[in-house]
């Protein structure tokens, strides 16, 4: 992926940002009954970042995990009415993630502090 991104730039940002879409509507439409896991860089949830508010209305229960940098998306995510967590360790993801299930809500769960 690192190589695409660095070769293609802009596009493969855009292409990543549409996978976005793609996850709300598995999450709608595929699997009603399932949580969906989509898994954003920075940059691409910035571009189509109204999709929070989509899932939102719509009551989409996708749970958006961001890598990256910048921002700090625990707050957008409250900001758009989501559950938002941070995580900086495996066990504070599987937390969040926990956190996620249970608010019955979409989620966003803020990685851009992960340790490795």
């Amino acid at each position: 992926l690192g190589e695409v991104l660095a070769r293609d730039g802009v596009e493969a940002q855009a292409a990543l940002a549409l996978l976005l879409a793609v996850w709300l509507g598995a999450a709608l439409l595929a699997r009603p009954r399932e949580r969906v896991l989509a898994l954003c860089d920075t940059e691409a949830l910035l571009h189509h970042l109204q999709e929070l508010d989509t899932a939102r209305r719509e009551d989409i229960r996708v749970v958006v995990c961001v890598v990256g940098e910048g921002y700090d998306w625990r707050e957008v995510a409250e900001g758009f009415g989501l559950y938002g967590a941070e995580a900086r360790t495996p066990a504070e993801l599987m937390t969040a993630l926990e956190g996620a299930d249970g608010s019955g809500r979409a989620a966003v769960i803020d990685l851009t502090g992960f340790e490795t």
